[in-house]
């Protein structure tokens, strides 16, 4: 998948509001994602490395403890 996703993967997300959506890559790298997304994982916040939602549970961690039943 490339880095940059299209306008329209964008505007597929932005249809989805007000519900939190976002685009994977194949090693669950953050493509993309919508206003909502971004409120609660903020992934534009972390380095371009670290936008990975395995990361964000398991390295991070701060992410783990917000899933009930952790």
């Amino acid at each position: 998948m490339p880095d940059d996703v299209g306008p329209e993967i964008n505007r597929l997300l932005a249809t989805l509001e007000p519900a939190p959506a976002c685009l994977l890559g194949p090693r669950f790298d953050f493509l993309a994602w919508n206003d909502p997304f971004d409120r609660l994982w903020k992934p534009d916040s972390l380095p371009k490395p670290w936008r990975n939602l395995m990361w964000l549970y398991f390295a991070k961690g701060t992410t783990a403890r917000r899933t009930v039943g952790w």
